[in-house]
C-alpha cells in the first residue's frame, strides 16, 4: 500500500512544509487556471533536484527562488554527482528555505552524471546504494536534520520502471541502512512489491512534463520528449484537481501520486 509522502526533517518537527502557502500542497499558477472545487483537499509534495553539477548555475541566480515554492529537494549523494563540501552546503541552503531534504542516488557513473545505465551485480549495486545513503545521512546529521526520503536519479530512475529487479535491489539496500526511509519512485515502479515483500515505505511521484504510457507507467522510451509548458501545467493541475493523469493514448487514468517532480 502506498503511504503518504510526509518528509520528516522539518526543524519544527512537522511532516510537511510550514511556511506561507506551502503547507504540503502543490500550488499551481499559470494560464487558464480556475478555482478549485470547495470539496477538493488533495495535498501533494512538490519536489525538485538541487545542487546538480550540470545545473548548478540555475540555482546561483534568480532561480534560487524555486526553493521558496517547493516543499522538498533532492540533493546528490556524492557518487554519481556531488562533492561532499558542496552537498553539505546545499543541505544547509535547503534547510534555510525550510525544505525537506532527500538524497539523490544513482549509478556510480560520475563521468556521465549517472545518466548511463550500468550492468552491476546485485552485490555491487547494493554496496553503491548503501555508500550513498550512508554518506548522505552523515552529511544531514552534520546539519542536525534527518533525511526525509531517497530518490533515484538518471538511468537508475528509468531502470526503476524498465527493470523492476533493480528497484527491488535498491529497496533492499536502503532497508538495511534505514527501514523507515521513504523511497520516492517514478510511476510504474514496483511499489506494491517493494512494500509487501521488502517492507520499505514508498511514495510515487509524477515527473511533470514526461509522458505516461497506456499501461500507466512512465514512458522511458519517450523520456526526452518533453511536453509543451502549457501541457505541463495542465498535467499538474489535472493530478491535483482530479487525481488522474492522461496517458499517451488519451486515457484519463487514476494515479495515487504523493509528489510532483518539477525540473527547472
Amino acid at each position: 500500500m502506498n503511504k503518504p509522502f510526509k518528509p520528516s526533517n522539518r526543524r519544527g518537527g512537522g511532516g510537511g512544509p510550514n511556511r506561507g502557502n506551502r503547507g504540503g500542497a502543490a500550488v499551481i499558477k499559470g494560464p487558464k487556471a480556475s478555482p478549485a472545487p470547495k470539496d477538493v483537499t488533495r495535498h501533494l509534495d512538490l519536489n525538485t533536484n538541487f545542487g546538480l553539477t550540470m545545473e548548478r548555475h540555475y540555482f546561483e541566480g534568480r532561480n534560487i527562488e524555486l526553493l521558496e515554492s517547493v516543499s522538498s529537494v533532492n540533493i546528490p549523494a556524492c557518487v554519481h554527482d556531488g562533492h561532499p563540501i558542496d552537498v553539505f552546503k546545499d543541505i544547509q541552503r535547503a534547510r534555510s528555505y525550510d525544505c525537506s531534504v532527500g538524497g539523490l542516488i544513482g549509478y556510480p557513473d560520475p563521468k556521465n552524471y549517472g545518466h548511463h545505465t550500468m550492468a552491476l551485480s546485485e552485490e555491487e549495486l547494493t554496496a553503491w546504494i548503501q555508500v550513498q545513503v550512508g554518506t548522505f545521512r552523515a552529511l544531514c546529521q552534520g546539519n542536525l536534520i534527518e533525511v526525509g526520503h531517497i530518490r533515484p536519479y538518471g538511468a537508475l530512475y528509468l531502470d526503476f520502471v524498465s527493470k523492476p529487479e533493480v528497484a527491488m535491489t535498491v529497496a533492499k539496500a536502503i532497508k538495511a541502512v534505514d527501514p523507515w526511509l521513504i523511497l520516492l519512485c517514478p510511476i510504474g515502479a514496483p511499489i506494491d512489491q517493494i512494500e509487501s515483500e521488502i517492507g520499505q515505505p514508498t511514495a510515487t511521484e509524477l515527473y511533470l512534463g514526461k509522458r505516461i504510457s497506456p499501461e500507466g507507467k512512465l514512458d522511458v522510451d519517450k523520456f526526452d520528449d518533453n511536453m509543451h509548458p502549457q501541457s505541463v501545467f495542465d498535467q499538474a493541475r489535472q493530478l491535483i484537481m482530479e487525481g488522474t493523469v492522461t496517458t499517451s493514448d488519451g486515457q484519463a487514468m487514476s494515479m495515487a501520486c504523493k509528489s510532483l517532480h518539477l525540473h527547472p
